[in-house]
């Protein structure tokens, strides 16, 4: 579908029509950095400010979130019979030049803000197929290929549940009249997760507009938080212990984790950035694993492993799925089928012939006398999903220039570097995650217990047949 379009300076008059409170500080519609790169839109200072200076005041009728989103629904029919389905999604629809001519959805203050959002975001959802073999061997590669299909099961399961409703089917959804794309979805959800932000006070995400403006700024360097004021208000505020200058940038933090979470949900990287940080590998069940299914049913997290640096930039690893690919029946688990007293069936985890919760997995076998063995089995299983997805980015660099010297352009070469970044820092996170995981299978080897383990495991291995042995890996 077309888009509504204003030019950011509107934004000012728009803000003083809705009550938005700027205190010394204006929007601006183009900021350029000290390099001459520009970033777009955001907020600066006009005046100076002290520590805990209110900025900006936005009143809780323009905050777009669930509970407001279900609140307009009670006076908004067309929006009431999208609500379960659509949340913030109509606006768009009541915004475009496409269906001026219908009398779709109640206009609201955050209709024409839309107008005002850019229509063109450089999320990874939208590099075209070139673009996303860039990506072969990071982190980013493995999650963009699931959003993509997520956003696609959604798009369809979207159609599925609105083309009963009459006016969906003419405008949205119909081979002539319908104007609904899968690239309009896929704006939608960039917009709603570039610009959302966690409320505090229990208001969790939501879009707030003009305070979406402010731009991030990383580690300890922002100087703007956000806070819940009286009256349900959402207020801009200068950090604690921080002033800010005329003409100075406002910025906040977005939260991100590592380079990928960054790329993936604002499409950039922060300026100067040196390391990854984190990134999240997943961890494939062995088919031949007896207790597979059963495994995978209690193992409700993802399947994978997070690899990050420490406060004191020491890498470490968290996951609770590899408990499970770390142990059998030989080391004490097993699963049982029990029926309930209305007659029906459920599967139990045991430990040792105790049950066993899911949550308490890690921690159960961390107290074990056998910890370190399930440790070794632990640091070995990451090491070698390290090694091999180090040598799939390694590998895929030759296709990686080849693709780039292909498709290069100026407009999109902020895109191409951005990967190219991480493509580099991800391969310097690996690296290092390689090197402390050896060290650490080198210190567990000195265990007294793992050393019985591995010779018990030894003799075994010449015992007569009929004697199974214990597959260490």
């Amino acid at each position: 579908m077309r888009y509504a379009t204003i030019a950011l300076d509107q934004l000012t008059p728009w803000s003083q029509l809705n009550d938005v409170k700027l205190y010394g500080t204006k929007i601006s519609a183009n900021i350029v950095t000290e390099e001459g790169v520009s970033k777009g839109g955001g907020l600066v200072s006009t005046s100076t400010h002290e520590s805990e200076d209110v900025l900006l005041s936005i009143p809780s009728d323009l905050i777009l979130s669930k509970e407001s989103l279900l609140q307009c629904a009670k006076t908004d029919v067309h929006l009431r019979q999208l609500v379960e389905v659509l949340e913030d999604f109509i606006e768009m629809t009541i915004s475009s030049p496409d269906f001026t001519d219908y009398a779709i959805g109640v206009r609201s203050p955050f209709t024409d803000y839309f107008c005002a959002l850019p229509k063109e975001i450089s999320l990874p959802t939208f590099l075209s197929a070139d673009e996303r073999d860039l990506l072969v061997g990071t982190s980013l590669f493995d999650a963009l290929e699931q959003k993509l299909a997520s956003l696609d099961r959604e798009f369809e399961l979207l159609k599925d549940r609105t083309i009963s409703i009459d006016w969906c089917s003419r405008l949205w959804w119909h081979e002539e009249s319908g104007r609904l794309s899968f690239d309009d979805w896929k704006l939608a959800d960039a917009l709603y997760r570039s610009r959302a932000l966690d409320l505090p006070q229990g208001v969790g995400d939501a879009m707030v507009p003009v305070l979406d403006m402010a731009n991030h700024s990383a580690d300890d360097r922002y100087n703007a938080r956000f806070e819940i004021g009286d009256g349900g208000r959402v207020l801009l505020m200068v950090r604690g212990g921080r002033q800010i200058a005329e003409h100075e940038e406002i910025n906040i933090t977005y939260g991100c984790g590592g380079a990928s979470e960054m790329i993936f949900s604002y499409g950039f990287l922060e300026e100067n950035v040196q390391s990854a940080r984190e990134m999240f590998l997943s961890l494939p069940a062995p088919q031949d694993d007896p207790l597979r299914a059963a495994k995978m049913y209690f193992a409700k997290e993802a399947p994978g492993v997070r690899i990050f640096l420490n406060a004191k930039g020491h890498v470490s690893w968290e996951s609770n799925f590899v408990w499970w690919l770390c142990i059998n029946e030989e080391d004490g688990l097993d699963f049982e089928v029990l029926q309930t007293r209305d007659g029906a069936r459920e599967l139990r985890a045991t430990w040792k012939g105790e049950s066993l919760s899911p949550e308490c997995l890690e921690s159960t076998l961390i107290s074990d006398d056998r910890k370190d063995i399930f440790l070794l089995r632990a640091t070995v299983i990451i090491q070698q999903r390290i090694e091999s997805q180090g040598e799939e980015l390694s590998t895929s660099q030759a296709a990686f220039d080849q693709t780039l010297a292909r498709i290069r352009s100026d407009d999109r070469k902020f895109v191409h570097e951005t990967i190219r970044s991480l493509r580099g820092l991800e391969l310097n996170l690996l690296a290092a995650s390689f090197s402390a995981l050896e060290s650490a299978k080198q210190e567990l080897l000195l265990s007294r217990t793992v050393a019985e383990y591995l010779a018990a495991s030894s003799t075994t291995i010449h015992e007569p047949e009929g004697q199974q042995e214990e597959d260490f890996s």
